[in-house]
């Protein structure tokens, strides 16, 4: 019985070790790229648009831009990109947004505006 326990110990902790040696594998988030030339002009000109919406010019887009404008966002949930101040519509818009903004703010749909 003493042999069957040790056995028992010995291979337990010989997985317990193993596990803490590779460990569960965390895949790191992909890295943005950066934008090209052509897709930093798009975005300048949809953060002027989303901008814009509100009917004032003032640097502070107050519409969540993940739901493409239509909810109305909160300064609880703010990110800053290219000097602009947006405000998202709840902490997964912005934690969203923050993954990748350039991204975001090019998936804009502009073409009403």
């Amino acid at each position: 019985m003493k042999h069957r326990h040790a056995f028992a110990t010995i291979a337990v902790s010989i997985f317990a070790l193993a596990l803490g040696i590779t460990g569960c594998k965390k895949e790191e988030p992909a890295e943005a790229k950066a934008p090209t030339p052509e897709e930093t002009a798009k975005i300048t000109a949809n953060l002027a648009l989303a901008d814009l919406h509100d009917g004032t010019t003032d640097r502070v887009v107050s519409e969540c831009l993940m739901c493409g404008l239509r909810m109305k966002g909160s300064a609880e949930h703010t990110s800053k990109y290219q000097g602009v101040e947006l405000h998202m519509c709840s902490a997964g818009c912005k934690k969203h947004f923050d993954a990748d903004p350039a991204t975001a703010i090019l998936a804009l749909d502009t073409s009403s505006e």
